[in-house]
C-alpha cells in the first residue's frame, strides 16, 4: 500500500481485522478501508465507480533501495523458520500486521 501511495496511486486496504485497517490508515496512509466481512465487492465497486482497482508492483524495489520505504515499520512479528506459527498469525487478536520469517 505504501509503495502504491508513493507512486501516486489511491490506496484502498481490505481486511477482516479492524486493527489492521486502522494500522493501514496510519501507516500508508490509505485513502479508504473496507472490512471484507461487510459486502466488500459492493463497497469496492462504489469506491472505484465500478472500475475495480489495479494492483501496482512497479518501482517497489527502487523505493526500498532509495530508502523511501522503512520495511521495519510494518513488520510486527519475526521468527525463525522452525518456529513459524501461521495458524495463530491469521487470528486478528494476535495483532500481527506482517510477519518476517528469518532463514
Amino acid at each position: 500500500m505504501k509503495f502504491a501511495k508513493l507512486a501516486g496511486a489511491r490506496g484502498i486496504a481490505m481486511d477482516i481485522n479492524e486493527e489492521r485497517l486502522a494500522y493501514c490508515l496510519r501507516w500508508a496512509p490509505v485513502d479508504e478501508t473496507i472490512n471484507a466481512l461487510n459486502n466488500p465487492l459492493d463497497r469496492l465497486l462504489e469506491l472505484t465507480q465500478g472500475e475495480l482497482p489495479t494492483v501496482v508492483f512497479e518501482k517497489v524495489m527502487q523505493a526500498m533501495a532509495a530508502g523511501h520505504i522503512d520495511t521495519d515499520s510494518y513488520i510486527t512479528h519475526r521468527c525463525p523458520l522452525d518456529a513459524m506459527i501461521v495458524e495463530s498469525w491469521l487470528k486478528p487478536e494476535t495483532g500481527v500486521i506482517k510477519a518476517m520469517v528469518e532463514l
